[in-house]
This record gives structure tokens, sequence and C-alpha cells, in this order.
């Protein structure tokens, strides 16, 4: 089976689809390191067995599970639409790729002392820059917003009036989230002090557009002034958490759905390792005992 012309074909069914270049680049990477895997093995029919043996090639190579799983999604997308269009003798051949099971890992929620040792290290010696930074990690931290979206978002998409913001996600695919009022006064306050004029609302020292990879660098200067573990991953993870922390202390219950929409999440699942964080800290730091309170009072 020429596997090379089908990867070529699903890359331009990709393309036609309209997915973004980092998406089709991510599907070429790893399906080109599939086929290359079957061509070095001399397999030329994929089977079940094919696919347990590549995972457990990816597993010798020392990737975490996380990205097992990643690279399996791809594939399966892959086999999935070779048997949609009959290039497989069996269309549901993709059922039998199974994804690894995950070690969830437990992130940590910032105390609130934390939260203000970040400000207090975000230092520039423009003033302007150094209020951009704190916009940059508001963001990120109080409206659940990628490292990257964090750099799409334009002047237009800033709606300060309702105090929402419209974000450009991954794979196209825009929603809109909330702002609160210490992030838009960050963002206010930077554009009064902003020498620059865009169209983009966060822009360099040369009025360039920011880029990712300059948050990836103000994210890793940052990383050496703190005494704990800190990333735009992190602030996101925080934000998601605390969505359901706070919204458990006010209503009574977690929405996860809610959730899910502001995180530009597509599988509900996703969303869903967010509850458990939220669970699990409400469970060991705002734990109270009625047997406690009552021997406290008799004095016992």
């Amino acid at each position: 089976m020429d596997f090379e012309k089908y990867v070529a074909l699903f890359l331009e069914y990709q393309k036609a689809m309209f997915h973004t270049e980092k998406t089709i680049q991510s599907y070429k990477e790893v399906l080109h390191g599939f086929v290359g895997f079957l061509q070095s093995n001399g397999i030329d029919v994929l089977c079940r067995n094919v696919f347990i043996d590549y995972q457990l090639f990816l597993g010798k190579k020392g990737l975490r599970s996380a990205s097992v799983a990643s690279y399996l999604r791809h594939i399966k997308a892959f086999v999935h639409w070779m048997g949609e269009n009959a290039y497989l003798d069996d269309s549901d051949l993709y059922k039998v790729i199974k994804m690894p099971k995950q070690v969830k890992k437990n992130v940590k929620i910032y105390t609130d002392e934390e939260i203000a040792e970040i400000y207090s290290a975000v230092s520039s010696s423009s003033k302007w820059i150094t209020v951009r930074d704190k916009a940059i990690i508001s963001l990120m931290y109080d409206s659940g917003l990628r490292q990257a979206e964090v750099c799409k978002v334009s002047m237009a998409d800033f709606d300060t009036s309702r105090c929402i913001l419209h974000v450009h996600g991954k794979g196209n695919k825009d929603r809109i989230v909330p702002i609160g009022e210490m992030t838009k006064r960050y963002v206010m306050e930077y554009l009064e002090l902003c020498p620059h004029d865009s169209s983009m609302l966060l822009v360099d020292r040369h009025g360039s557009p920011l880029t990712p990879n300059a948050v990836k660098l103000f994210v890793g200067k940052m990383k050496k002034k703190l005494n704990f573990e800190f990333s735009s991953h992190k602030l996101r993870h925080n934000f998601a958490t605390n969505y359901l922390i706070d919204q458990y202390e006010e209503y009574g219950y977690f929405d996860t759905y809610s959730l899910m929409i502001l995180l530009g999440h597509e599988e509900i699942s996703t969303t869903d390792r967010y509850l458990h964080l939220a669970k699990q800290y409400i469970a060991t730091n705002q734990r109270t005992s009625h047997l406690d309170r009552v021997f406290q009072k008799k004095g016992v």
C-alpha cells in the first residue's frame, strides 16, 4: 500500500476543510513519522497489531503518555478518513486504535500571596511594557486565554463597555470570554501608555504585533524570578479550577459545560479534569468537621 500517497491526499483534504496551517503541519509531522515506521518494518497492510507496535515504539522513545495519545489521535483521524474513502477493506479499522491511559497531574492552585508575588515580579525598563506584561498575565489567569490566543486579540475584539473579549481560538474556533475589572484596568492603562498605534491589542517595543515566541520568552524570564512553578499553561489551569471552585462556593454546583465554552474545548471530557481538581481542592482545603466544632464548644 502506498501510504505516502494517502498521506498526501489526506493533507490536501485538511487544506480543503480550511484547517489551520499549524494543524496541517502537525498532521504532516506525525503521519510522516508513522509512515517511516511502517516502511522500516516492511509493513504494507494496517491492522490492530501495527498500532499496538507503534504505540510501544513511541513509548520506548521516552514520550509521555499524553504525547503518545496525541500521536495516536492524529493517526486515528487519518485511518478513519482512509476507511470513509474506501481506501481500506475495513472502514471501522480506526476503532481498534486505543488511547493510552494518561496519568492525571494535579495542578497547583496559586495562593493569594503567590498571585501578588507574580504581579510584583513583573518589571521592565519601560512602564508601558511592565503594564502590558501584567495585562498578558491577567488575560491568561483571569480569562483563561492560551499563549497564542493572547497574541491574536485585536483592538476590535476588546469590548470595554460590556467587559468581554472576542477570542480567536485553536482551529479557527472563536469564543467570547468575560474580563474582570483588574484585567480591564491593566489593559486600559497599557493602551494609555503605549506609544504605538496598532489594530492589534498587544504590541512589542517596536510596535509590531506581539508574537507567541515573545510571550514565551517573557514567561521564561518570569520563571527565573519566582520560587514556585510558573507557566502560561498553569495560569490557564488556575483560571479553570478557580472558576469551578468559585461557582461551587456561590451557587453550590459545578457547571463544566459553561467552563468548556469559556476554555474553547471541543469535548466535555477535556474539561472534566478541572472538575476533579476543584473537588479535590474543596475536600482538602475547605474541610470542616461538625464533630470538631461540637467538642470545641463543649471544651472537651
